[in-house]
């Protein structure tokens, strides 16, 4: 009874980790990389929406593998989310983020946009 109390527990800390730490990035690209960038453009994010886990929206990867390890060794992680804008004239828009992480800090954020055809790197 114990063991699979602990498997059970276990398992809800692995989810909620998970959790907290997508949500930790997303966070932090907004604040340092997506808030700065649009509002130079005069525009604001007003809403944050998960992709999907296997999706990765605008960018159209297809390729889905589940290893023990990073392709070819790497611990880079991609993250995914859509971000969705408002200028200054009311349009709204939405992008969909590729956040690159190395070992949960941030080394590329790109935006992309299939609707107003643009892909913009950020850092």
């Amino acid at each position: 009874m114990f063991v699979i109390f602990f498997i059970i527990i276990s398992i809800f800390i692995f989810i909620l980790g998970n959790i907290l730490i997508y949500k930790s990035i997303v966070n932090k690209a907004l604040v340092l990389y997506i808030n700065p960038y649009f509002e130079n453009k005069k525009s604001s994010v007003f809403k944050t929406k998960f992709v999907g886990f296997l999706s990765s929206g605008d960018f159209k990867n297809t390729l889905f593998q589940i290893r023990p390890v990073s392709k070819a060794g790497k611990i880079f992680n991609n993250t995914y989310v859509y971000i969705y804008i408002q200028d200054h004239l009311g349009n709204k828009h939405r992008y969909t983020v590729n956040i690159k992480t190395f070992f949960l800090k941030i080394k590329k954020v790109i935006l992309k946009s299939e609707e107003k055809n643009v892909e913009i790197e950020l850092l």
